[in-house]
């Protein structure tokens, strides 16, 4: 508890001495000479001090605007324990999104919209003869949720989960329990970063090998299989993308949570079976379908599927568009890009069944049309097919 306060007083007295630094530049501000348009001649015009001074001045106030802006932040940071709105700050020095934590009136309507279009998407691939397997990505605050203070997830949030397994199975479309791989590998290694949305390349691979043996014990998918071996490159500082939400830069960096420090892994084909490959035709059967969880080499999620599933994968994941809208471009091409598909991983993070595609629910309707006109016309012109 002394320690706690202590650290308490010392992030007082830091913020302070920014309070008195800003106050002091303000006031030297206030008792200036303020620059005078009507003072141009054109003697300054010529050697430039006209336009020295507006730089000046400009330099000045962008000075005071940031130092001001971080100085609020750091109050709301060390003092209040908050961020930013749609950051929720917890223990030592772990952040998470507010996505996981509120709704609106529209996120049980959204919930629910979102679990159907799901289902079209299995129905559609069925037709076609793919086998669709879902792997939830669970919220960084289910995993985690000794590291939150006092601000707890709304019921809505706590039950979405275990909702979404049980949807899904009772539709009987294939669904990996990846919160109870995470779950049993927990005390092995850090598996989300603590400022980022996103897993850790041991989460990724955790939830990656999970996926893999739920396939090969549960569906009955002829794979081309493969070899794949993961390396370990290097190891970098990762600057999280829930320290958008802390704009203590640059003046209070010091105040800013530790950089997670962020393994980078490698993954590639053995190369004997590499060798091999080039004088043989090679079909791939599967591809992957997901969000930046997927598509960020960073996190090497394609590659440890790979590697537990033994054979290649497509990898139509898109950064910042959410998991409906790849699955709806992936469903119009894939047809010419992989004739032979087989199965279709489709990793969603459970975070994101709560927001509205208003955009896809249309391209949706779209296409549900086209599919009656194409089915009514099969019916009264059956040779035109």
């Amino acid at each position: 508890m002394k320690t706690i306060m202590k650290e308490k007083i010392l992030q007082a007295l830091h913020i302070g001495f920014f309070i008195i630094t800003i106050s002091g530049v303000g006031l030297t501000s206030l008792f200036n000479k303020p620059f005078q348009i009507d003072a141009f001649s054109m003697t300054t015009i010529m050697n430039g001090e006209n336009a020295r001074t507006m730089e000046n001045n400009y330099d000045d106030n962008i000075f005071i605007k940031e130092l001001s802006v971080n100085l609020w932040a750091a109050i709301e940071y060390k003092l209040f324990n908050e961020g930013k709105q749609g950051l929720v700050v917890g223990k030592e020095g772990w952040l998470f999104t507010g996505e996981e934590f509120n709704t609106s009136p529209e996120s049980e309507y959204a919930y629910k919209t979102n679990i159907d279009f799901i289902k079209w998407v299995n129905d559609e691939l069925v037709k076609d003869g793919v086998t669709l397997v879902v792997v939830p990505v669970p919220a960084k605050a289910r995993l985690y949720k000794e590291k939150l203070e006092a601000i707890k997830p709304e019921p809505f949030h706590q039950e979405i989960y275990n909702d979404l397994i049980s949807e899904l199975k009772q539709h009987s479309i294939h669904v990996t329990d990846s919160l109870s791989a995470l779950q049993e590998n927990k005390t092995k290694g850090q598996l989300f970063l603590r400022t980022d949305t996103h897993w850790t390349p041991a989460g990724a691979a955790t939830v990656a090998t999970a996926s893999a043996q739920y396939i090969k014990a549960h569906t009955k998918i002829s794979l081309n299989t493969k070899a794949y071996v993961t390396e370990h490159v290097s190891n970098k500082k990762h600057k999280g993308d829930l320290l958008n939400y802390l704009p203590l830069s640059p003046w209070l960096d010091a105040l800013l949570p530790e950089l997670d420090e962020l393994g980078r892994y490698e993954t590639y084909e053995d190369s004997e079976e590499a060798l091999d490959d080039l004088f043989g035709e090679s079909s791939e059967t599967v591809a992957l379908v997901g969000t930046s969880y997927s598509a960020n080499q960073d996190w090497n999620f394609i590659g440890a599927l790979k590697q537990a599933l033994t054979t290649d994968i497509i990898n139509y994941a898109e950064t910042g568009k959410g998991p409906l809208q790849p699955m709806m471009r992936f469903l119009k091409r894939y047809k010419n890009e992989i004739p032979d598909l087989e199965l279709l991983i489709w990793e969603i993070p459970e975070r994101y069944l709560s927001v509205t595609y208003a955009e896809v629910y249309t391209e949706r309707e779209s296409l549900d049309m086209q599919s009656t006109l194409i089915a009514q016309e099969s019916k009264l012109n059956p040779r035109s097919l």
